[in-house]
């Protein structure tokens, strides 16, 4: 390795490890601008169901099937995904209905599935029944990403409604 590229390397060390200038508020704006559709994440750990709602979510790789959500360290669905090393990943559709469950996963602390109409995956993961699509994921590897974690999952069973996707999304959070 030359001293060039040491010198580079502790340089983008040092940006990283400097506060950024952009304030919360700010990011918040940014980040809630890019219009992305809503997901619920759920888990199970014993016989209890875990989940939440998430905007942050993405599809990864073809080869393998991996996709991404990012959730809070402190989350009881990550900490079941932990537990049981596997998740689900319901895309929800933009009826008022999917809007009242997206807003019930997204209470901290709340027990959402006491309320809402379940199905569940071959692997008895509850998913919301007015899903688009959905997928049924083994853990792939967690990463630190800020104050959230990055969950990688490999796709191992998956299924799309008879209907189109709106294409009008939600502003992300």
């Amino acid at each position: 390795m030359t001293m060039k590229s040491v010198s580079t390397q502790h340089e983008a060390m040092a940006r990283r490890a400097r506060p950024q200038g952009v304030h919360a508020d700010a990011f918040k704006g940014l980040a809630g601008s890019f219009l992305t559709g809503v997901a619920v994440v759920s888990a199970r750990q014993g016989r209890h169901d875990y989940g939440c709602t998430v905007s942050s979510f993405a599809s990864l790789s073809l080869d393998p099937p991996l996709l991404l959500t990012c959730l809070t360290p402190h989350s009881a669905t990550l900490e079941a995904i932990h537990h049981h090393a596997a998740f689900a990943v319901a895309i929800l559709d933009d009826s008022d209905h999917s809007r009242l469950t997206a807003q019930k996963f997204a209470q901290p602390g709340a027990h959402p599935f006491a309320d809402v109409e379940v199905q569940r995956t071959e692997g008895g993961l509850a998913i919301p029944a007015s899903w688009l699509a959905w997928a049924r994921l083994e853990l792939w590897e967690t990463y630190p990403g800020g104050d959230h974690e990055i969950v990688v999952g490999r796709v191992v069973d998956s299924d799309t409604a008879d209907r189109p996707p709106s294409g009008t999304g939600a502003p992300a959070s």
